[in-house]
């Protein structure tokens, strides 16, 4: 299973778009305080989770079973 943390996508973009109207805030009022909540620093790309997917379906993970695989910069507090 690939979990996915805050990935930089069209979704994600309208989902702090609504927020920052719903709160009177700016988009980059919004984003920054998501990205706060992220030990990385910023949000996710969707190659860097892309990569994640292929790795799990290539050959050198052929090994790799029943996992949840986070790609999401650190923001899960546990496992």
């Amino acid at each position: 299973m690939l979990l996915p943390g805050r990935i930089l996508t069209d979704r994600i973009e309208e989902l702090d778009a609504a927020n920052a109207k719903r709160l009177g805030k700016t988009l980059d009022e919004v984003r920054s305080t998501s990205v706060k909540t992220i030990p990385a620093g910023r949000l996710g790309k969707v190659e860097e989770f892309a990569a994640a997917g292929a790795f799990l379906c290539s050959e050198p993970a052929s090994y790799i079973t029943g996992t949840m695989l986070r790609v999401d910069g650190g923001a899960a507090k546990s496992l």
